[in-house]
């Protein structure tokens, strides 16, 4: 039974690659550096740990939004009080951050989101 071939990585193909196109020195490493950042930049590598890393920041953030719903719940007894500190809450992180990093950090994302759910909108 023959072997199977094993897949050639991503820097072994770039450096095939340059040999076919007679590169060497700096115009060799200038050519693997920017295939690799235009792959990268352009999501065809790296997809996993950008999704791991958006998760623990979504983690991060919902959890933060918890310890301070938490936090609320045992400063306030009354309901009125606690929705109107969570929207107190809610409005300064809308008055702080941009309008793009709101939607753009899972972080910020995830605790207005966490706010908002509290508050049943």
């Amino acid at each position: 039974m023959a072997a199977t071939k094993r897949k050639p990585s991503l820097q072994e193909n770039l450096d095939k690659e340059a040999d076919r196109k007679h590169l060497t020195g700096k115009a060799r490493k200038r050519y693997i550096g920017g295939t690799y950042n235009r792959l990268r930049k352009e999501g065809i590598i790296g997809q996993e740990k950008e999704a791991a890393k958006r998760q623990k920041s979504v983690e991060k953030g919902s959890s933060a939004a918890g310890r301070y719903i938490k936090l609320v719940e045992s400063q306030h007894k009354s309901e009125k009080a606690r929705k109107a500190a969570i929207r107190n809450r809610l409005d300064f992180l809308n008055k702080h951050y941009p309008y793009e990093t709101r939607t753009k950090n899972p972080e910020i994302k995830a605790q207005l989101r966490t706010y908002k759910e509290y508050l049943g909108e």
